[in-house]
């Protein structure tokens, strides 16, 4: 790693010169070789950076590539439930026109029906009425003066009642 090199001899020398038994300056000399083997140079470092770097490209390149292949993934999820909704949609819209015809056609059949029951009793009221109108007549002509005054009113007043049924039966 260290592109540092100790002489080791020469440091020797050196502490020997200074008083350092060699004993003693062997062991400082190896203990400062050991320690610098150890130490990382800036070559060391940029090396290292440098690879660093390439990991992180390499990743970083890894990552888009699954981030795309996620966002493709949820774009075609996206798009096959959208297919899925608007289908959905148009069955329901489907199914409600035909609900609709059908509660046409019924609601229709069911107006004709009652239509025709109230033109039923509407004749049957006016054959009665008529039917009791004939009695009346033939009642009213057995009947005093003073009598026929007061069956008039009377007459007058059903009468009356009968065109207002009549009108409402109209209007149903």
């Amino acid at each position: 790693m260290a592109a540092f090199r100790l002489d080791t001899a020469a440091a020797i020398r050196k502490l020997e010169g200074a008083g350092v038994d060699e004993r003693q300056a062997a062991a400082i000399v190896d203990l400062h070789a050991a320690a610098d083997a150890d130490l990382v140079t800036k070559t060391d470092l940029e090396l290292t950076g440098n690879g660093l770097k390439a990991d992180i490209d390499g990743l970083r390149t890894e990552l888009k590539a699954d981030i795309d292949g996620v966002r493709t993934e949820l774009k075609a999820d996206i798009d096959g439930l959208r297919t899925e909704f608007k289908a959905d949609i148009d069955g329901l819209r489907t199914e409600f026109k035909a609900d609709m015809a059908e509660l046409r056609t019924e609601l229709k059949a069911d107006v004709e029906n009652l239509s025709q029951r109230v033109d039923a009793n509407q004749l049957l009221f006016n054959q009665q009425l008529e039917t009791g109108f004939a009695n009346l007549g033939t009642a009213i002509a057995k009947v005093s003066t003073e009598q026929q005054r007061r069956l008039n009113i009377f007459l007058g007043s059903i009468i009356a009642v009968a065109a207002v049924i009549l009108a409402g039966m109209a209007v149903f």
